[in-house]
């Protein structure tokens, strides 16, 4: 912690923040701390023990509220839609704030979906996905050596999806059925 250089950009992303041990002192060094919890009773306990200042950067919340065929729709919105139910509360424009900073922000309510997946696992799949962001999900998926691209192959042809489609193009519950097919099929 004591080499974490604060400054008015950083944002950090914990993932399993457990009790909060590490959260508390990044809350204060960071502008933006995005805590992703699973279990239910850690929730809890994050909420009456960590300062809530969630905010977030106009420009971080449009990434995570992209839709398909967007320039800002990639890894992220698709791993975080995937994951959480998303709520849009309110825009704060910059000039709400003394000193002003140099963008807006806003707040979002993330609450968790019903998952029946491994959760690691897809998102080594998105990874991979958007890899190569301008090229054909299937291309990007061989080039990373993502196991078992050839089953994209076979979902495509099972669901009429032409075989061209880059990942930008596929919306996240469909992200969500190929990966949970290539887990049904898959050696």
């Amino acid at each position: 912690m004591d080499d974490y250089d604060n400054d008015e950009t950083s944002t950090i992303v914990e993932v399993g923040p457990g009790r909060g041990a590490i959260t508390k002192p990044l809350v204060e060094k960071a502008k933006n701390v995005i805590a992703i919890e699973i279990d239910k009773d850690m929730i809890y306990i994050l909420e009456n023990t960590i300062p809530k200042k969630i905010m977030l950067q106009k420009e971080l919340v449009d990434r995570i509220f992209a839709k398909k065929n967007t320039k800002q729709y990639g890894r992220l919105t698709v791993a975080i839609g995937s994951l959480f139910n998303l709520e849009k509360k309110i825009n704060v424009p910059a000039g709400c704030f003394k000193p002003k900073p140099n963008v807006d922000s806003g707040f979002i309510v993330l609450t968790r979906r019903d998952i029946n997946f491994d959760i690691d696992g897809y998102l080594k799949f998105i990874k991979a996905a958007f890899a190569m962001k301008r090229k054909t999900i299937l291309n990007s998926l061989k080039k990373s050596n993502y196991e078992n691209s050839e089953l994209i192959v076979k979902y495509f042809e099972n669901n009429n999806i032409k075989l061209n489609i880059r990942s930008e193009e596929i919306d996240i519950d469909t992200f969500i059925e190929m990966y949970k097919f290539i887990k049904e099929n898959q050696d």
